[in-house]
């Protein structure tokens, strides 16, 4: 009994031990799709983010150590522990790094291993495979103690699919001068690749248009297109009637980071010119010209052909800090009473018969007159909560934008893709990406051909593949939705229908502000002592504003220059001043989330200069990005924001506490003196000494 009461000991003694050596916790996030080369890795720190957690009241030197494994290729790269790097302080709660904080990648540092070892140490990019990050924190001195628990996360290295061709379909008839159009190649996060194409003309009889796309002479090139649709000019060498013709496009990496399959080369397709002749006009054929035509030699004229089937798609982006300023987003669907739908009111209006107009009417009206009074209702509340006029809405330039063709069911299914009558839908395909100018307007410009509404009625749908299917019985709509690719705004969920060929404004969208509501709470800290603090003057300044934050962030309005900022030195201001409660706490609204190391705020607590305390002035950093498992500085975990369109942001959700001690300055004992032998007499005019003794 003796020896198994000591084996109990020692076992709870190494599990006390281990747990004291595991004390850290880590978890990864990272781009599923990252650039190849591990360089890039270092321009672009949102690549990798690390978020560690350290529940002791002291910092930690650690080093992250870990290894990239792949599926098919087994460990490719290994981190050299022993590596000549600074320590990794962790301070006492929740840290975020990126790779470049945390010198994983620096030189030195990574050792790559297996066979394409030398391959990659020679070009620095990672081969084709689906791998495995593993990284775990270690104690940065030898023997490097094991910190924290081992933690994964999967990511692909893939050549990058080649332009699918879209239109003029292949071997068609063009009977105007044609609008090129193929599929975007994304590279990352918001970055695309640039596109070559390549007209020739086809020699009569030729058929191997792969042989001629190498040997015939290039009537167009065009290269550095940025878009995914080009439109024949009239400047460009003009087209003849009944000749062939052959085009292929080309994706490129500017900086030849990314690689691409067939080298980036699209198919060929073939088209055949072949526009009507205008009325007044008499072709001359001759067996040896026979397929082909000229316009009369009496008149030296070209017609001026237009192709119909350019798509304008436009409108103006705001940025708004209230989710109650946002209007209740356009549907292609409107339920009515029962389980019918019918189209929304962004579709184009239709010629109805009188009576079907009138009550078409009344029921708009009675919906604009549902909808007044909600926004009635909503200023009230919003007047009686004193901000209504708090803060305008900002019209937000240099935005990027996407414009994705989607596909959605009635009732709906949440599998996807569709098919019916043998015809697949896709859920969704990027059609156009554009930015928004400094007025906030934006356009986007491409080749629709396909209609939108309710392409599908009443029709038998299979929903999904494989494991994951439904069928459902009703309508398939296809619509167009916009996206806002920056990660401070939130996105418009309005759907659009828009035909082929039309110009279509889509009026004011909003993209909802990821904000959040900073509690900071002020104590005073001095040995052992520690009591909260009211009338604390508290100031929180913007050190630098990306592009993509609304400048009238933060209550304080206008905003206030710092001193430096007087100087001439940077543009830091103050964005909110208040004072602590009773409680010593107070709440800064209507923060920006943060996205980067250089994304923060600063918070300033000084005493008030009627109080009667003195403290000394305190300044630090916080900043919150409500990434996963991301904790405040209370210790609570804060909400992961997946949210990307307005409708699932909440921004009263979004809270963090920021705590902040401050030190006495000249701190003060004050009192009264009494007589010993009578305690109720107080002795004025005595000299009181104040010793200060340290055993």
């Amino acid at each position: 009994m003796k020896h198994h009461g000591l084996f109990l000991c020692i076992a709870m003694l190494l599990l006390c031990s281990a747990e004291a050596r595991a004390q850290l916790s880590l978890s990864i996030q990272m781009d599923p799709n990252p650039s190849p080369y591990i360089a890039d890795w270092r321009s672009n720190p949102n690549t990798i983010r690390f978020i560690v957690n350290n529940p002791t009241p002291g910092e930690v030197a650690v080093r992250f150590s870990g290894y990239i494994e792949g599926t098919q290729r087994g460990r490719v790269a290994e981190t050299n522990v022993d590596a000549a790097v600074p320590p990794v302080m962790i301070p006492p709660g929740s840290s975020s790094y990126n790779a470049v904080d945390v010198y994983l990648i620096d030189e030195g540092v990574v050792q790559y291993r297996g066979q394409s070892a030398a391959e990659t140490r020679r070009s620095g990019r990672l081969p084709e495979d689906d791998f495995r990050l593993c990284v775990q924190l270690v104690a940065y001195d030898v023997p490097h103690d094991i910190r924290s628990p081992l933690a994964c996360t999967s990511f692909g290295i893939r050549l990058l699919q080649a332009p699918a061709l879209i239109a003029p379909a292949n071997t068609s008839q063009v009977t105007a001068d044609p609008a090129f159009q193929w599929t975007t190649v994304p590279m990352g996060r918001g970055k695309f690749a640039r596109y070559r194409l390549t007209l020739i003309e086809l020699d009569p009889g030729q058929e191997n248009v792969s042989n001629a796309m190498r040997t015939n002479l290039p009537l167009v090139v065009r290269e550095g297109q940025s878009v995914p649709v080009y439109q024949y000019r009239a400047s460009d060498p003009p087209l003849e009637k009944g000749h062939r013709y052959a085009w292929q496009v080309e994706a490129y990496d500017e900086e030849q980071r990314y690689s691409f399959r067939d080298d980036g080369r699209s198919e060929i397709w073939s088209f055949t010119y072949d526009p009507p002749v205008p009325p007044g006009f008499r072709q001359q054929f001759s067996e040896k010209d026979k397929g082909a035509s000229t316009v009369s030699p009496n008149i030296n004229v070209t017609p001026n052909l237009v192709f119909a089937k350019m798509t304008r798609f436009r409108g103006t982006l705001k940025a708004t800090w209230y989710k109650t300023r946002i209007p209740a987003p356009r549907s292609i669907v409107m339920p009515k009473s029962g389980k019918n739908v019918k189209p929304g009111t962004t579709q184009t209006p239709q010629s109805t018969p009188p009576v079907q107009a009138q009550q078409g009417v009344q029921a708009q009206q009675g919906v604009q007159a549902q909808q007044g009074v909600q926004a009635q209702q909503l200023q009230q509340v919003a007047l009686a909560a004193g901000v209504f006029d708090m803060k305008e809405d900002r019209a937000m330039g240099g935005i990027h934008l996407k414009l994705y063709r989607r596909h959605r069911t009635v009732p709906q299914s949440a599998f996807y893709p569709y098919q019916s009558g043998g015809t697949l839908y896709e859920s969704e395909t990027l059609v156009a990406t554009t930015s928004t100018k400094p007025d906030g307007t934006f356009e986007f410009t491409f080749f629709g051909d396909d209609s939108t509404g309710r392409i599908l009625e009443n029709a038998e749908i299979l929903c999904g593949s494989k494991e994951f299917q439904a069928t459902v019985h009703g309508d398939l709509y296809r619509y167009y939705q916009i996206e806002v690719s920056d990660v401070h705004l939130c996105s418009p969920s309005d759907e659009f229908k828009v035909q082929p060929g039309e110009t279509f404004d889509a009026g004011t969208l909003y993209g909802l502000v990821r904000s959040y509501i900073a509690d900071i709470e002020v104590r005073h800290a001095w040995g052992e002592d520690s009591y909260v603090l009211s009338g604390m003057n508290v100031s929180v300044i913007r050190g630098s504003r990306p592009f993509d934050v609304p400048s009238n962030e933060g209550p304080l309005d206008p905003h206030e220059p710092t001193g430096l900022n007087k100087m001439g030195f940077g543009d830091a201001e103050f964005i909110a001043r208040t004072e602590t409660d009773m409680q010593g706490a107070c709440s800064i609204p209507f923060l920006a989330k943060n996205a980067g190391a250089g994304d923060s705020y600063q918070v300033m607590v000084t005493s008030s200069e009627e109080s009667e305390r003195y403290y000394h002035g305190t300044i630090r950093n916080f900043d919150f990005g409500f990434f996963m498992d991301e904790v405040d500085e209370a210790g609570k975990s804060l909400t992961f924001d997946r949210a990307t369109f307005n409708e699932a942001y909440e921004p009263g959700a979004m809270r963090a506490t920021v705590r902040v001690d401050v030190i006495p300055k000249r701190p003060r004992i004050s009192g009264t003196l009494h007589r010993f032998d009578n305690p109720g007499e107080p002795l004025p005019n005595t000299n009181v000494l104040l010793y200060r003794k340290q055993v």
